[in-house]
């Protein structure tokens, strides 16, 4: 680009960007494709996103997105291939084929660094997606998505802590009330911050469920050498020795000493990310040779209720084994 036609993109930029607030900081990166081609970008939003725009689809952000460099929004650009040739046989500035749906994102979503985002998906609220990965699917709220082709791996928090995020929408507070809650926007104690909101917002106190009473966090019985191991050991012996395999393996994803890992503080106030947590459930699946729900660490929120849940669980599957 010639220093006369960066220098006009600038203006250019400087023109359409007029009036935006700088807080706003994604709708004046994409202050062009709000004006000319309707992009609705929400407030707070902010990131550095690449823009693959071959038809008239568009994007539509919420509020507090985040949205890391390299990440790239594909509107189109789909070839055919079951035509002879997979050439459009036309100009480029023709692009390729009919709209194929906008792309959506709803509030609260991070795309992480070089993710491609395809035409006609849509990112629910609260929802993240991973480094490099490439989404053809929808992504439900508070999803976590990784893998090319992108996949689900569970999702941030327990299913009644969504509902609860979801009905609160705290990204439509104003700008004073998110202030007052911003220390604990920035935790991990959930439950702490939706108390908070509802207070805020004049609501009573949610009702309380009973951890691991409603639904189960195991789904199949062990399996092969995982077997084996528990089936040598009783009760109280696997439940420690679960214990102590989470103990180690959070201790080394937080590169602390395990002395400093207190089994019965909740995992939320131990600093563990949604990326460590589903790590964390997945190697503890492997191990123990059984099927884990994603929500397993909110049904059963410290180390010894975990360890005591799954111990009476693969105890409880022996006696079922044994009696047929």
């Amino acid at each position: 680009m010639s220093t006369l036609s960066a220098f006009l993109s600038k203006q250019r930029m400087r023109w359409y960007r007029r009036g935006i607030d700088r807080r706003h900081q994604l709708r004046r990166q994409l202050a062009y494709f709000v004006a000319v081609h309707g992009f609705e970008i929400g407030d707070y939003s902010q990131g550095e996103p690449i823009i693959r725009l071959y038809n008239k689809s568009r994007l539509k952000v919420g509020k507090y997105c985040s949205i890391a460099a390299g990440a790239t929004f594909m509107f189109g650009g789909r070839h055919r291939t079951d035509t002879v040739t997979s050439h459009t046989l036309q100009p480029p500035c023709h692009g390729h084929g009919p709209p194929q749906g906008d792309i959506v994102l709803g509030s609260d979503v991070w795309i992480a660094a070089d993710a491609l985002i395809l035409s006609g998906v849509t990112i629910g609220d609260g929802a993240v997606v991973g480094a490099g990965a490439v989404v053809l699917n929808d992504v439900p709220p508070y999803g976590v998505a990784f893998g090319n082709p992108a996949r689900m791996f569970g999702r941030r928090f327990s299913d009644d802590l969504v509902a609860e995020l979801l009905s609160l929408r705290w990204w439509d507070l104003d700008q004073e009330q998110i202030e007052t809650l911003r220390p604990l926007l920035l935790g991990t104690d959930i439950e702490l911050f939706i108390d908070a909101c509802r207070r805020l917002k004049g609501l009573p106190p949610r009702e309380r469920k009973a951890a691991g009473k409603d639904a189960p966090a195991v789904a199949s019985a062990p399996i092969d050498g995982a077997e084996k191991r528990i089936a040598r050991l009783a009760g109280d012996q696997l439940e420690l020795e679960i214990r102590e395999w989470c103990t180690r393996f959070l201790a080394h994803e937080l590169k602390v000493p395990p002395a400093e890992i207190d089994p019965a503080v909740k995992f939320s106030r131990l600093g563990i990310d949604s990326t460590t947590s589903i790590t964390f459930t997945i190697d503890l699946s492997e191990w123990l040779g059984l099927e884990l729900q994603s929500d397993v660490m909110f049904d059963y929120p410290t180390i010894n209720d975990l360890a005591r849940h799954l111990a009476r669980h693969c105890a409880g599957g022996r006696r079922e084994r044994r009696a047929s």
